[in-house]
């Protein structure tokens, strides 16, 4: 797999969660029981994740080496520290077992961005 093509799987996965948190929250966090500080917070996490989202999108345009290695390197950490959150959150009980899924996401988009970050630079 080709850098531009994982900057670009990062996007969408940032920018559609994003949009999902920000449009519709309670669908994000279900059991908020009209918590309208966490439907609030949800929407703050989702304008983060699509900021991100757009970060790697015009990441892949740039031309400037060293910029987008320190891209890189900030979403590896963005990605490595959402993975870390979600496995906590599993093991903690706060979040549903069938988080797994989105845990692996992340670690598996860490992982990817950890190779083109230390192993295979540009």
């Amino acid at each position: 797999m080709k850098l531009n093509t994982l900057l670009l799987l990062a996007a969408l996965n940032w920018v559609f969660f994003g949009l999902g948190a920000l449009i519709t929250p309670a669908y994000v966090i279900p059991d908020n029981s009209g918590n309208e500080l966490a439907l609030i917070l949800v929407r703050h996490m989702g304008s983060g994740a699509v900021v991100l989202g757009l970060l790697a999108w015009f990441t892949r345009a740039l031309p400037d080496t060293d910029a987008r290695r320190l891209i890189i390197s900030i979403i590896f950490l963005a990605f490595a520290l959402d993975g870390l959150i979600n496995v906590m959150g599993i093991i903690g009980g706060v979040l549903p077992s069938s988080d797994w899924i989105f845990a692996s996401i992340d670690i598996l988009f860490s992982l990817g961005f950890g190779y083109f970050r230390f192993i295979k630079p540009e």
